[in-house]
């Protein structure tokens, strides 16, 4: 959320950051597109395709908040529980592709 007006519009009203992290990710991928049909609609030729693709993603292990991780003691001390996974993952994507 920002400000829409004055000399600070685009600065952010409220911000936080409670925890990050990232980490590194690497894979292969492999994937098929065939032609499904040719059509001849209203004078536009075309064809028509469909798309079959898989990845695997090899990420490293992240540290991450979900609800619950954050504690305030009693003497308004802030406590983390980060919990950690490991990033790895499989994709499986279809697609249509139009060609006019």
């Amino acid at each position: 959320m920002s400000s829409r007006s004055g000399s600070n519009a685009y600065e952010p009203i409220a911000s936080d950051t409670n925890y990050d992290d990232s980490s590194l990710s690497y894979g292969v991928g492999a994937g098929v597109q065939f032609k499904v049909s040719n059509f001849n609609t209203e004078g536009a030729r075309g064809e028509f395709y469909m798309s079959l693709s898989g990845r695997y993603l090899r990420g490293g292990e992240a540290s991450y908040l979900k609800k619950g991780s954050i504690e305030i003691t009693e003497n308004s001390q802030v406590i983390y529980n980060p919990m950690q996974s490991k990033t790895d993952m499989f994709l499986v994507s279809l697609g249509f592709i139009v060609k006019l």
